[in-house]
């Protein structure tokens, strides 16, 4: 099986309605800094916001086999935050606990580094252990409770 990071399609509705349907899950709410749902109305100005951004880049997770068409297992999203970028992402609950998470995290830090963006770090909810263990698995360090920071340790030379 592969997974792959597919940047999203800002023209297609469904792309819009899908990042939107994820996002506002019960579950993704639940540890997400914003516990509200997110209206269409809100949720069209982001989007919008984020096709012209040159700071934020917004992809799909896919899994790929050879039974099925590819699959949407989840939403990533990077933005450049002028000293970090930060990674957030959200994996459909139907398919967490598959290490589809981390495979995104290791592809974000790859692009990340293609596009020679700052080191990544993430904010997650201190309730969300798996995704803390995901990303402490992926190289990141813990560095505050409460709403934790995880970050990647300074080993980036210097050119």
């Amino acid at each position: 099986m592969r997974i792959t990071l597919d940047p999203v399609n800002f023209d297609d509705l469904a792309h819009l309605r899908w990042w939107h349907d994820i996002r506002n899950s019960e579950s993704v709410r639940n540890v997400s800094r914003s516990l509200k749902k997110i209206t269409v109305d809100e949720h069209f100005i982001w989007w919008h916001e984020s096709k012209v951004s040159k700071t934020r880049k917004l992809f799909f997770i896919r899994k790929h086999d050879r039974e099925f068409q590819p699959q949407v297992v989840g939403i990533a999203r990077l933005d450049h935050r002028k000293t970090w970028t930060e990674f957030s992402l959200a994996i459909v609950p139907e398919w967490r606990g598959q290490g589809f998470g981390r495979t995104a995290i290791d592809q974000l830090k790859a692009i990340t580094t293609q596009l020679k963006w700052p080191l990544p770090g993430a904010v997650i909810n201190g309730n969300n252990a798996a995704s803390l263990v995901s990303f402490i698995k992926c190289g990141f360090m813990l560095k505050r409770k409460g709403f934790v920071q995880v970050s990647l340790p300074n080993t980036r030379r210097r050119s």
